[in-house]
């Protein structure tokens, strides 16, 4: 169970990360 939900909340984070990377891109192109 811990195994598990060890590997949710990464894949969670991944997909955080992802994300704020694209906004953070978005950011960027736009103030250029």
């Amino acid at each position: 169970m811990t195994v598990i939900s060890c590997y949710l909340c990464e894949f969670l984070m991944e997909h955080r990360s992802v994300k704020i990377r694209e906004e953070v891109n978005a950011s960027i192109t736009h103030k250029s």
